[in-house]
């Protein structure tokens, strides 16, 4: 349909309607196999713009039923509006997704850019939130109906372009703004009276809320593998309470739990004045989770198919292979998940697992945003203060310095592949070495950047890739180079040549003074990144907690990166890459790319059987 432009009240009013209406799509289309896809939504445009309804059909669906599905759901709205709970839903979703854009820097700033231009106003997108609040569903009935006729679509119509303002052109860029110092947030501390540890960051200019609930408990201290995969996936689900995702969106609050070797965890976020309701939910969610039968049964099959379709992926399957080949099978990040391991989980089997990984004795909570530390404690403790723990801490997972053995060449053959996927493993130093800033600076010239060694190589002189890098992989008492590329099949053994002579030149002549400080720039940029946002300051607060770090650790790292001399890393540099001790995992052609690996100086080719 040809709407109004962006920024009238219409566009407002139907920009609402197709977030409304976009749960009864999934429901009526999706969810009952009329259509595989469907979404409604609005394109705004500067003189007009379009609501757009797009759908897939379903297996065997024809098109003619398809379009009666979807008239059908537009006249059942033009019939009977849309409710208060849909509308209020649609305006948490709207300020939600807004304030989570403008978290950004450079989001914001095209943001601002584009309201100065178009409506002469920096703040028009957020001050547009307030008309969103005060739509009622009357309102939007009304412009529904006046918009969306069966009579009036798919007609375009252009509209002149109304002339613009000398005033607010411009023609010479703004200057810059004077930079401001910078310091890392600070960090409130407090436990609940429950004895679950709080860390929390006053943080943003948006009244958006960002937390994560970490276990100390992850997929590295399962003895049955994929059972805590499959337990975060339930626990995503939510509770008993009904439509527990929908009542989330209505706050403007969402959920999510994920698994690595060291955490489980649960992230979310919630517009700020909606915290309380929000963490009750999500508590809710870990204290008395959806671990059904059907949930169960579809979680499994779910993950099984995820990981029978591995293969499809060369670079995860190949970061799989070389982990195991380096850590071994037992080693919490070595471990390898098989499809038929998965489907050997039992339900009971999940459910002592959670017993095992959700306790209030093992979660740490980790939050940022714009309320005062006064309030954020006050909601968590008639929320997740409120669960008495039931046991003891667990033991934090813990990660063994693996040995190296002799060089490998593990191969996984895809017949006809276009493409050969490679990936190096080389030992490297740990965090507690003196010298790890000096190895991870050599790591950022070789791989680390788009004007990277190896890119300018590879890609810019060569054209046999599209990206290829290479970066640290660090632990606390050891660390992995890991390199890695994909190339056209007839030029694996051309790339690989290229890749060592890079190695070569790196450990032989070592890096420039310029090098030596775009390197150190860059890791400097990659620190700030993590507190640029609350989000990315719970984010990354949470992951660091994981590791035994916080963000007392990157400080020292951004006090002690300035200060790397090139004579500092070109010491370190001539014995930095380990080919003896190299871990070279290829998943290609093999009848194309085996040939072109003799003379290379590669250790002998081992076939890799994927287990099923």
């Amino acid at each position: 349909w040809r709407i109004p432009k962006i920024g009238s009240s219409d566009y407002a009013k139907l920009d609402l309607i197709t977030t409304a209406l976009q749960s009864r799509v999934t429901e009526t289309l999706i969810d009952e196999g009329l259509a595989s896809d469907a979404s409604i939504y609005v394109s705004g445009g500067i003189l007009e713009s379009q609501l757009n309804f797009t759908a897939f059909p379903g297996d065997g669906v024809s098109l003619q039923k398809l379009e009666a599905a979807m008239d059908g759901l537009i006249a059942a709205f033009g019939k009977s509006g849309l409710s208060a709970a849909e509308l209020k839903t649609a305006v948490a979703a709207t300020e939600k997704n807004v304030l989570n854009l403008m978290q950004g820097v450079v989001e914001r700033a095209q943001t601002i850019n584009i309201d100065s231009y178009y409506y002469n106003d920096p703040n028009y997108t957020l001050k547009s939130l307030e008309a969103y609040a005060k739509f009622t569903p009357a309102d939007l009935s009304a412009t529904g109906k006046a918009w969306l006729k069966t009579d009036d679509r798919l007609i375009l119509t252009v509209l002149p372009a109304q002339a613009s303002s000398d005033a607010a052109t411009r023609d010479t860029r703004p200057s810059d703004a004077a930079s401001a110092a910078f310091a890392f947030p600070t960090n409130m501390q407090f436990t609940l009276s429950n004895g679950i540890p709080v860390s929390y960051w006053q943080s943003g200019q948006f009244p958006m809320t960002y937390l994560g609930i970490s276990s100390n408990q992850g997929t590295g201290s399962e003895t049955l593998p994929g059972s805590t995969q499959l337990l975060a996936t339930l626990l995503s689900k939510g509770s008993k309470t009904p439509n527990f995702t929908r009542a989330l969106t209505t706050l403007g609050a969402d959920f999510n739990v994920s698994a690595n070797a060291r955490q489980t965890i649960a992230s979310g976020s919630t517009l700020s004045r909606n915290l309380e309701p929000s963490l009750a939910l999500m508590t809710e969610a870990l204290r008395t989770p959806l671990i059904t039968k059907d949930e169960f049964e579809n979680a499994r099959a779910n993950l099984t198919l995820e990981r029978e379709a591995l293969p499809e992926d060369p670079r995860a399957l190949s970061l799989e292979i070389a982990m195991n080949a380096v850590h071994g099978a037992t080693h919490p990040l070595g471990r390898f998940v098989t499809p038929s391991q998965v489907t050997a989980v039992k339900l009971e089997q999940v459910k002592a697992r959670y017993a095992q990984v959700i306790n209030p004795a093992s979660l740490r909570v980790f939050m940022a945003g714009n309320l005062n530390v006064a309030a954020v404690k006050a909601s968590l403790e008639r929320t997740l203060g409120a669960w008495k723990a039931s046991g003891a801490r667990q033991p934090d997972v813990s990660i063994p310095t693996p040995v190296f053995g002799k060089a490998r060449l593990l191969f996984v053959d895809r017949p006809d592949s276009p493409q050969t996927f490679i990936r190096i493993f080389t030992p490297s130093v740990g965090r507690k070495d003196a010298n790890q800033l000096e190895y991870a600076t050599l790591g950022t010239v070789l791989g680390g950047t788009f004007t990277s060694r190896l890119m300018s190589n590879l890609r810019e002189d060569k054209g046999y890739t599209y990206g290829v890098g290479a970066g640290l992989i660090v632990q606390d008492n050891f660390g992995i180079l890991n390199t890695r590329t994909a190339v056209e099949s007839s030029v694996t053994g051309a790339s690989i040549k290229e890749i060592l002579a890079e190695f070569k030149l790196i450990t032989t002549d070592g890096i420039t003074d310029a090098e030596t400080q775009k390197a150190t720039q860059s890791q400097l940029s990659d620190i700030l990144e993590t507190v640029a946002t609350p989000a990315n300051i719970a984010s990354s607060a949470t992951v660091l907690s994981g590791e035994g770090r916080s963000f007392a650790d990157l400080i020292a790292q951004s006090v002690a990166l300035p200060k790397i001399t090139t004579a500092r890393v070109n010491a370190i540099a001539k014995n930095a890459i380990r080919l003896d001790n190299a871990i070279w995992v290829l998943i290609g052609d093999k009848k194309t790319v085996a040939p072109q690996l003799e003379g290379l100086g590669l250790p002998v080719l081992e076939d890799v059987i994927l287990a099923k």
